[in-house]
């Protein structure tokens, strides 16, 4: 990505790493462990480029029109909240 001013703090500075990226499509995941990302070094505000949110796009539904396989599939735990708690 180009070095551009953050839009949340303002700084111009920031580095490029990778981070886990989970997308989801009514109710249905896929998990990017190693998402290209742009971070501002102030704030942390993470940016994705376009390109690589339409490519994971693209990946998810050829895996669910199994034109694709995914890499792994994960068993992952769910835990509903049953009450809310006051602040």
């Amino acid at each position: 990505m180009k070095a551009a001013q953050c839009n949340f703090c303002g700084d111009l500075e920031s580095h490029h790493t990778t981070t886990e990226y989970l997308y989801n499509h009514q109710g249905q995941y896929l998990l990017v462990p190693d998402m290209p990302v742009e971070i501002c070094d102030s704030c942390g505000m993470v940016y994705y480029a376009a390109h690589h949110l339409k490519q994971v796009e693209q990946e998810f539904f050829a895996i669910q029109r199994q034109e694709a396989t995914p890499d792994a599939i994960l068993s992952v735990p769910s835990k509903m909240l049953s009450e809310r708690t006051q602040v």
